[in-house]
């Protein structure tokens, strides 16, 4: 994962996010690629809803990530998918600036990519895979 929680969190979540009323999804800091949490340079992100608290209950009750989402094998989306399904399903949500959550600047190449299998059908890819195989190359070179 590519983000810091600070401790601050949980007790914003316990505040923000209430049993059939509310989904909590806090504005993150957007971290450049010489930031980090200890020295933090970035800027508040606005435009995605990437972190979201959720009860369980309401969770089951709007019905989660929306049918198209579960051969999904592109990058982003899946934020908006939840939020909007939280409205459908009657909640509100709720946005405020957490400054204790920290999202690192990272490449999204080869994150999500489409590969096909020995009979044809896609399959998700991500950088783990790709970095897995090459680091398996490497070693069998040695």
């Amino acid at each position: 994962m590519h983000l810091d929680l600070g401790s601050q969190l949980i007790n914003d979540i316990r505040k923000h996010c209430i049993k059939g009323k509310m989904v909590y999804a806090p504005q993150i800091v957007y971290l450049n690629c010489n930031g980090s949490s200890a020295l933090p340079k970035g800027a508040w992100f606005h435009y995605s809803y990437g972190t979201v608290a959720v009860y369980k209950e309401d969770w089951k009750k709007f019905g989660g990530f929306s049918k198209g989402f579960d051969n999904k094998v592109t990058w982003g989306g899946e934020d908006w998918d939840i939020i909007d399904n939280a409205v459908k399903g009657g909640l509100e949500i709720e946005r405020k600036r957490s400054p204790w959550v920290y999202h690192y600047y990272h490449t999204k190449a080869g994150m999500w990519q489409k590969k096909t299998n020995k009979v044809g059908t896609q399959q998700k890819s991500n950088k783990t895979d790709k970095v897995a195989t090459q680091q398996k190359a490497k070693a069998n070179k040695s």
